[in-house]
């Protein structure tokens, strides 16, 4: 796991969790507290993208760090000290929500050949050109 919850006096601030080697302070988390409550209409996918924007979290490549705060809050959340908005919605798993195929009724009677008799199967492909 890449956090840790240490309790400890880094520069007369007290450190709440180690996370990718930054020491996140009450500080920081009473800033993630007050951003949540200013952002409150916000889904957790855009709240992690703002937070990461407040915190300059830009990579070289001049790509956000989003998956980083993100993953920064959970151990925050877990331990309780910050509250995540509310989900507002779920979106639709169809694969969860499908209705199974009708079944299909193939002849009844076995066949009692060899595959010798019936020969070789060719699919006869039809190309649009």
């Amino acid at each position: 796991m890449r956090s840790t919850i240490i309790l400890a006096i880094l520069h007369g601030m007290e450190t709440v969790l180690s996370y990718r080697h930054r020491a996140v302070t009450n500080s920081d988390v009473i800033f993630i507290r007050k951003y949540i409550t200013e952002h409150a209409g916000s889904s957790r996918r855009d709240l992690s993208k703002k937070l990461c924007q407040a915190w300059s979290g830009i990579q070289a490549n001049g790509v956000l760090r989003d998956r980083v705060c993100r993953g920064l809050m959970l151990p925050l959340l877990r331990e309780g000290f910050i509250k995540r908005p509310p989900v507002r919605r779920l979106p639709p798993n169809p694969l969860a929500q499908r209705t199974p195929p009708a079944w299909v009724r193939v002849g009844g009677e076995p066949l009692h050949t060899s595959f010798a008799e019936i020969g070789p199967h060719h699919d006869n492909l039809i190309v649009h050109q």
